[in-house]
């Protein structure tokens, strides 16, 4: 009787139509199989193919890079799945193995932004020494220096109409954490001021509308022609000690309707 040879288990992705290596590679590594591959390969070119699908690594890293590579390039409304999973190299249906939708990814990339964010923030602190008043001047600085630097994240962050930050707890998270460091900030500058603010969240949001307002203007082109990212940044360092200073009677009278 004949021995019964069986199947391994990566030949049930062909059909019988030709399918192109590299595809076969890619619908393998979709399907969490292809570290079974290497046992069954034997030619050349594919085992280099696979080699390529092994740095290929991180996918849904990968799918968040070139949705934010995307957002920057055609706006974060011009971004589908199917281009996304075109400029990573994977197939069409790759991206809905980590994200329900469009909104989704683009929440990932909040997140990626809002992270990255969060540890500028820290850096910018831990190098500002122990005053008050330089403290709060680095912080804006670091986040001018960020949007400039990352705005393929930055454009896509503060868009609530295309991500609601309360559907995704992570993003939630740490995009609450940077405002609730920035609140800190402000309180203890002003307290150095001789400001006992019952709330801070008024002069917090003088002091964030500044520096985003900058980079929006600059990233954006009204007034890039006209100046630079480091005068930009220099110009968020400044603004801060006026805010952190100033007596602001209006809005300390009317600062319990704030709230957190």
């Amino acid at each position: 009787m004949p021995a019964v040879t069986q199947t391994p288990r990566w030949k049930a992705l062909e059909s019988t139509k030709s399918i192109p290596v590299q595809n076969k590679i890619r619908d393998a590594r979709e399907l969490n199989i292809v570290k079974i591959l290497p046992s069954y390969l034997n030619d050349v070119k594919m085992k280099k193919v696979l080699k390529t699908a092994y740095h290929h690594g991180a996918l849904q890293e990968a799918l968040v890079d070139a949705a934010a590579a995307l957002a920057a390039e055609k706006g974060p409304t011009g971004l589908s799945l199917r281009e996304v999973a075109r400029r990573a190299g994977v197939s069409q249906a790759a991206p809905y193995h980590h994200f329900a939708d469009k909104s989704g990814l683009l929440a990932a990339v909040a997140e990626r932004g809002f992270t990255l964010l969060d540890a500028s923030q820290a850096a910018a602190l831990d190098q500002a020494g122990q005053d008050p008043a330089a403290r709060l001047a680095e912080l804006g600085a670091a986040y001018v220096r960020f949007a400039l630097d990352r705005p393929h994240f930055f454009k896509v962050m503060f868009r609530p109409h295309l991500v609601e930050h309360r559907k995704y707890p992570l993003l939630a998270a740490v995009s609450s954490r940077t405002f609730e460091r920035l609140v800190d900030t402000v309180r203890v500058a002003r307290l150095a001021h001789g400001h006992d603010d019952i709330d801070p969240i008024a002069v917090a949001m003088l002091v964030w509308a500044v520096p985003h307002g900058l980079a929006m203007l600059y990233l954006d082109g009204p007034i890039s022609a006209h100046t630079s990212a480091r005068a930009i940044e220099g110009l968020a360092r400044a603004s801060t000690w006026p805010l952190a200073s100033a007596t602001l009677p209006d809005l300390e009278q009317h600062e319990p309707q704030w709230g957190v």
